[in-house]
């Protein structure tokens, strides 16, 4: 009897350590579970945030190369306009030279062109 007592004893005490055992790996998990999810909270806020300032930094470089783009087209635009006006004025000097000398040779005043 007082074998069976110690073996039960024994058993009911290894039995208890190892429930307590189990108890501190399940609050040591609980924790590490709550500092692993406290951290992963944190990464994700500032994943967020580079995301935002990533969108919104290339935002702002587009907007920014955007309205850069439009003032060089503005630039092209007006240099383009003054290269045609100079090509029209050009043309019409040239006309009215070929007009001149068509008048002259008509008038037989230039024999020689």
């Amino acid at each position: 009897m007082n074998e069976g007592y110690i073996c039960r004893t024994f058993s009911f005490f290894f039995q208890k350590a190892k429930c307590e055992a189990a108890v501190e790996r399940a609050i040591l998990a609980e924790k590490n579970h709550l500092s692993t999810e406290s951290k992963l909270k944190k990464v994700e806020k500032e994943l967020e945030k580079l995301t935002q300032k990533v969108r919104e930094s290339s935002e702002m470089t587009l907007l920014q190369e955007n309205a850069q783009l439009k003032g060089q087209l503005a630039e092209f635009e007006v240099r383009v306009e003054r290269e045609y006006a100079e090509y029209r004025k050009a043309q019409e000097e040239k006309e009215q030279y070929k007009n001149q000398i068509n008048r002259l040779v008509s008038q037989n005043l230039l024999t020689y062109f």
